[in-house]
C-alpha cells in the first residue's frame, strides 16, 4: 500500500472514531440533563404537601409524573416505601 492511500485510510478511521466520540459524549449529555431534571421533579414534589403530583410534559410527547408518598399510596392502595424504610 503506498503512504498516499495508507494515510487517506487512516484520515477516514481517525474522522470516524471521532464522529462516535462525538455522537457519544452528546447522548451522554442529554442523559444526563434528563437525569438532573428528573431528580429535580422528585425533590421538588418532596418539598410540596402531602398530595403533590407534578407532571412534566415534553414536545414530543413524553410524560413523566412525579407523585408524593401519600399520592402515591392513594392511587396504588398501598403504602409507600422508598430507599428501604417504611415513611406509611
Amino acid at each position: 500500500m503506498t503512504p498516499e492511500a495508507l494515510s487517506a485510510v487512516l484520515l477516514l478511521a481517525v474522522g470516524g472514531v471521532l464522529r462516535l466520540a462525538g455522537d457519544m459524549v452528546r447522548r451522554q449529555a442529554a442523559r444526563a440533563a434528563e437525569e438532573t431534571r428528573a431528580r429535580m421533579l422528585v425533590d421538588l414534589v418532596g418539598h410540596c404537601g402531602p398530595d403533590a403530583v407534578l407532571v412534566d410534559r415534553r414536545s414530543g410527547g413524553a410524560v413523566l409524573t412525579v407523585r408524593s408518598g401519600t399520592a402515591a399510596a392513594q392511587e396504588t392502595g398501598a403504602r409507600h416505601q422508598g430507599r428501604g424504610e417504611d415513611r406509611g
